[in-house]
């Protein structure tokens, strides 16, 4: 690592951090040897998510009730990318985001109380 790979990097799904702040380490032979980079030295993406949920209690007689419900999760349907394809500088998919988090998902539901 030569550099800080957040500083200046771009964050867009095909190029998240500054790539060439990483690079090859080889010895006079041509071997591989790991290089000097710690762990977690690379800031993934943020997650952001609302989750809202709404009920009404209907009461018929005194013993008797229904409930009606909806809940949303993820429901500003914010993009979350997920993580990383490979951090190896030899893999195809070095630097691009690769899956998403959960899309907005919702739910109805209806109980009845006896």
């Amino acid at each position: 690592m030569v550099c800080d790979p957040n500083a200046g990097a771009p964050h867009t799904r095909f190029q998240w951090f500054n790539a060439a702040c990483f690079q090859n380490v080889n010895t006079a032979g041509g071997v591989h040897i790991p290089g000097n980079a710690g762990r977690g030295v690379v800031r993934g993406p943020g997650f952001e998510r609302v989750d809202l949920g709404l009920f009404k209690n209907l009461t018929f007689h005194e013993r008797f009730r229904f409930q009606l419900r909806g809940e949303a999760t993820n429901s500003f349907n914010h993009a979350n990318p997920n993580g990383f394809g490979s951090l190896s500088l030899g893999s195809g998919v070095f630097n691009t985001i690769t899956s998403y988090r959960d899309p907005r998902i919702i739910q109805l539901g209806g109980k009845f109380y006896f």
